[in-house]
């Protein structure tokens, strides 16, 4: 009797140990279901440039009216404000997390620094390919090897 419940014991022990393991594709766990990312104002706070250098938004901000953000819409639109001008686009998300941005067409505003990350910055959309979000914060990864930009948002 007690060595039948120590068995059973053991089997369910083992399961929860186990159901992981089976859960896992090539060595990585199977994606989960990403936090909601549209509607929602993301602003650049940090960028990895293709030299690899990182910059931070003090670094970026050259003009005073300048900013860098993008908004996902419900309907797979997708827009934002890079440097001092706008741009908009399509974009779509794969169940696994995968995410194109593709079609950018600017809006001419006004000039944008010469010395500044507006064009680089619109490059890198053009190559996203993944992301993340975990609570006010969201990472889209591009290019090859994987660089990355760094949102936040208000809200939360």
């Amino acid at each position: 009797m007690k060595k039948s419940l120590i068995c059973k014991l053991l089997l369910i022990g083992c399961s929860f140990l186990i159901l992981p393991l089976l859960a896992c594709k090539h060595g990585s766990a199977i994606e989960t279901l990403q936090p909601k990312i549209e509607n929602i104002l993301w602003t650049l706070q940090a960028f990895e440039k293709i030299d690899g250098k990182i910059l931070v938004r003090s670094d970026f901000l050259i003009w005073e009216h300048e900013d860098y953000n993008i908004t996902f819409k419900d309907d797979i639109r997708v827009g934002g404000t890079a440097s001092t001008n706008t741009y908009h686009s399509t974009y779509v998300i794969s169940d696994t997390g995968l995410l194109d941005i593709s079609n950018q067409i600017p809006t001419t505003k006004i000039g944008e620094p010469s010395e500044g990350i507006g064009n680089e910055y619109r490059r890198a959309l053009a190559e996203a390919n993944s992301y993340e979000s975990e609570g006010n914060t969201l990472r889209i990864f591009h290019g090859n090897p994987h660089r990355v930009m760094v949102f936040s948002s208000e809200a939360e």
